[in-house]
């Protein structure tokens, strides 16, 4: 009876050990994996700005044409 008691305490105890190990390495990596997805959302947006400026310089040296005269 008293091998059976420690067997369970044993399997009881590892198990939630387990479990509690398990959530803090994968809360570890959800934190990174959302740190990296904010880096490439500011990545983005940065470059979406840029795409921007260099659209308004290409506009700006080509000038707009003449309304046709009757």
């Amino acid at each position: 009876m008293s091998e059976i008691l420690i067997f369970m305490i044993g399997v009881l105890s590892g198990s939630s050990l387990g479990i509690l190990l398990f959530s803090v390495l994968s809360a570890n990596k959800f934190g990174d994996m959302n740190q990296e997805i904010m880096d490439l959302r500011t990545t983005r947006s940065l470059l979406k700005d840029e795409i921007h400026k260099l659209a308004d310089q290409v506009s700006q040296r080509k000038p707009p044409p003449r309304k046709f005269r009757k």
